[in-house]
């Protein structure tokens, strides 16, 4: 191994440490729980969309920011619980972008138990509702939780132009080869 190439080995290593400090200091938790750990995924969902909206609520200074908007989530994982979660919480319409196809692997056994949750923690709105926006979605069809695929992550040819009130993403810039584009 040439000098050169020990010292982009070493400003690697140093690269992967800072960006690893800086992900616990921040509390930054990319979800790497897999489907087969169902109640894991669905606390991880919960957790993720609740630290969203308590930073907006934050931001906003309303409990209530969340109700008839309209939610884009850039890069949403393994599942739909995010977005379930948003509409259970008053969302109008939400929609996720990803470049692979995850309705093709998350288990029904996922989504029946979280609707199971959320029959526990009281959502705003009707179980059944969810669950026919869900059936909806995997069929094909337009509802109000969507999920769009993109290989290049062009938003606008996946979405299409409709309005969109919030963009929520946990990780996915990292993924994205020309965040100014995708951002614009």
């Amino acid at each position: 191994m040439s000098l050169r190439d020990s010292f982009f080995y070493v400003i690697g290593i140093a690269f992967l440490a800072l960006a690893k400090s800086k992900n616990i200091l921040l509390d930054y938790t990319p979800k790497s729980i897999g489907m087969s750990e169902i109640a894991s995924c669905i606390k991880y969902d919960i957790n993720i969309a609740e630290r969203w909206l308590h930073q907006l609520q934050v931001y906003t200074h309303t409990d209530n920011y969340l109700h008839g908007k309209n939610v884009l989530e850039l890069g949403p994982g393994s599942d739909l619980g995010i977005g379930i979660y948003l509409l259970s919480k008053g969302c109008s319409q939400y929609t996720a972008c990803n470049i692979m196809d995850l309705m093709k692997s998350t288990p029904n056994s996922f989504y029946e138990q979280f609707f199971e949750k959320l029959e526990s923690i009281k959502s705003e709105v009707s179980i059944d509702f969810l669950k026919r926006q869900l059936i909806e979605t995997k069929a094909g069809n337009p509802s109000l939780l969507n999920f769009k695929v993109s290989n290049d992550f062009d938003i606008v040819s996946a979405v299409g132009e409709s309005t969109v009130d919030l963009v929520f993403s946990q990780s996915a810039f990292e993924l994205f080869d020309n965040i100014n584009a995708t951002i614009s």
